[in-house]
């Protein structure tokens, strides 16, 4: 079994995941990732960027070039770091609700959350967007604006 193999069987194995879970969160079959992990594949370089940005950490990491899986976000670029959103030219709503988001959470707290809510279908979205609003609205955030 190559590193490779090991890494991508041991984040699945660290969430709790079973082969078929996963597949369905990152769009590979199970058999193919049974195949990985067994090191009967090499994955391809979409496998690779999907494990990467599914788990959040680097291809490099999932190849065995660099021990620490959270040096990916302080190693990008500022530029690269920030959300699309932050980017882009915004409007002062929304460059004040995004001040105000950051006041809540730590970058890594946000992209762990980003993570989540790529793998959460519609409804499961729509509530978590709801309870998110619900929370910053108790907190004494102005959320209105934004819901129209």
């Amino acid at each position: 079994m190559s590193i490779c193999s090991e890494i991508l069987k041991d984040l699945r194995s660290e969430q709790g995941l079973t082969q078929k879970e996963l597949s369905k969160k990152i769009g590979i079959t199970a058999s193919a990732i049974g195949f990985l992990e067994n090191g009967q594949r090499e994955p391809m370089a979409s496998t690779l960027l999907a494990y990467a940005n599914y788990f959040g950490v680097s291809i490099d990491y999932l190849m065995g070039r660099e021990q620490d899986d959270n040096g990916y976000y302080q190693n990008l670029p500022e530029k690269k770091k920030a959300p699309i959103a932050e980017r882009t030219q915004l409007s002062e709503i929304q460059e004040n609700f995004i001040s105000e988001f950051k006041e809540f959470f730590s970058e890594k707290t946000f992209w762990k959350y980003a993570q989540l809510y790529q793998a959460m279908d519609r409804d499961t979205r729509i509530f978590a967007l709801g309870y998110l609003c619900s929370y910053l609205k108790n907190v004494g955030m102005n959320v209105d604006a934004f819901l129209k």
